[in-house]
């Protein structure tokens, strides 16, 4: 019988979903978690840079959230991040903050911003 523990890895984002099936038994019922499930933003943002373990790389990192939460706002909902209308919100504002910085300070803010979301997509 298939199991997750041979199942292949999945790329990419996934949905914000759980099973409740016990373990080993890959047919269960599967739930969207409730959006309010989730921190706001400088929350969010906070607990992803206490695990950072390089405290220059948290406070390199730091710059970029706080300038996040500025534009959204500290209590802002992660789900305004979600989708192509938050992709595209987020690209905009990206390229006008720091699209005329140099290479390294716009690689750097990147990096801040895509590990977040990564980090915060594992966090479920």
């Amino acid at each position: 019988m298939p199991s997750w523990e041979n199942a292949p890895p999945r790329r990419g984002r996934l949905p914000l979903l759980i099973c409740d099936s016990p373990q080993g038994v890959l047919v269960g019922s599967v739930h969207r978690l409730q959006p309010s499930a989730a921190p706001p933003l400088g929350a969010a943002a906070g607990a992803f840079l206490a695990q950072v373990p390089n405290p220059n790389t948290a406070r390199a990192y730091g710059i970029a959230l706080r300038a996040l939460a500025a534009e959204l706002g500290e209590r802002a909902p992660l789900a305004e991040l979600e989708g192509e209308a938050g992709a595209d919100h987020l690209a905009t504002w990206f390229a006008a903050r720091w699209g005329g910085a140099a290479a390294a300070t716009f690689n750097a803010r990147l990096d801040a911003l895509s590990s977040a979301c990564t980090w915060w997509v594992a966090q479920g």
